[in-house]
């Protein structure tokens, strides 16, 4: 754990490895892991601050480590507080290898983009500089190599990674990665699925980990049932309905869209509800479902048979 920001960080050491926590610790956004292993250094993410306007003036600090030394980042998920900060990284000299499942680089870019236009408007409205540039968004792609699950990658100093599902959303990952020398083997999680999900499989689950650095946003929390959550869908749709009103639901443009699609498609076809116009009023969210229709692969077996038929 750490404090808030860069001030009074900790870091574990293991046989000459180091982990220090530069972000996603004490809050739950600005995830940003550093783990040294002699003159290799990784980094697990590379996401924004957001929230308070004290957690977002934490994205204006200079890394606390020499960007130009990173040799690889592995992005656990396309979420903005987990990939943010990475065209900053690149702006502050970084020019290693930008790893991730193929989903997770182009969920990531089709989102930042956006992200960017948000961030340029508010910039011009509080007059302050841009936290990096478009071209240092375009340039830092050059760098991205994606990958599928169980696929072994080949790193420095006999270090090699695997990358896991973890169940969060399209694409995300757990990254295992192993240090043949010392005969040791860590597991990254990332944010965490709470399966059952109506479109992916449940996360990973290690058996073999010396360290697991987990996510813990909702460690302290139980959520209610998910065929609860459905049906609760459902009562405030008819009702809605037998109002003659219209329902509106606020939601996330990347997976909670695309979930809300797949369980509003479920209750037409089962006859729970009418079949009743759906708009998507979100250029993002429609952009980002492509994707969804791009790797059937990643789904469960559930949502696959329901898709294919």
């Amino acid at each position: 754990h750490s404090d808030d920001g860069y001030r009074g960080l900790s870091n574990l050491s293991f046989n000459i490895m180091k982990i220090t926590f530069y972000g996603g610790a004490k809050s739950v956004t600005g995830a940003n892991y550093l783990l040294e292993d002699g003159g290799l250094r990784i980094l697990v993410d590379c996401g924004l601050y957001q929230g308070s306007k004290y957690a977002e003036e934490l994205n204006y600090e200079k890394f606390p480590y020499d960007a130009s030394t990173i040799d690889f980042v592995f992005l656990s998920h396309s979420h903005t507080d987990h990939t943010g900060r990475l065209p900053k990284l690149y702006k502050e000299g970084f020019r290693g290898q930008v790893i991730a499942s193929n989903p997770t680089l182009d969920l990531a870019k089709r989102a930042l983009p956006d992200n960017y236009s948000l961030m340029k408007i508010e910039a011009e409205r509080e007059g302050r500089e841009l936290l990096y540039s478009l071209e240092d968004l375009e340039n830092t792609w050059t760098l991205a190599r994606g990958t599928d699950y169980e696929q072994k990658i080949e790193l420095k100093n006999s270090v090699t990674a695997v990358l896991h599902d973890a169940g969060h959303i399209l694409g995300s990952t757990i990254t295992e990665l192993n240090f043949n020398g010392k005969g040791k083997k860590i597991y990254f999680t990332g944010d965490l699925g709470n399966p059952p999900t109506p479109l992916l499989n449940p996360p990973y689950f290690p058996e073999d980990a010396d360290f697991v650095v987990v996510e813990s946003a909702y460690g302290n929390r139980i959520h209610e049932d998910r065929v609860h959550r459905k049906e609760i869908l459902e009562d405030f749709i008819v009702e809605t309905m037998n109002k003659g009103g219209v329902l509106m639901i606020p939601s996330f443009a990347m997976e909670r869209t695309q979930e809300l699609l797949y369980e509003l498609n479920d209750l037409m076809e089962h006859k729970r509800i009418p079949r009743v116009p759906v708009f998507v009023d979100s250029p993002l969210a429609i952009n980002l479902t492509e994707f969804y229709q791009k790797y059937p692969n990643y789904f469960n077996k559930q949502a696959t048979h329901i898709i294919d038929s």
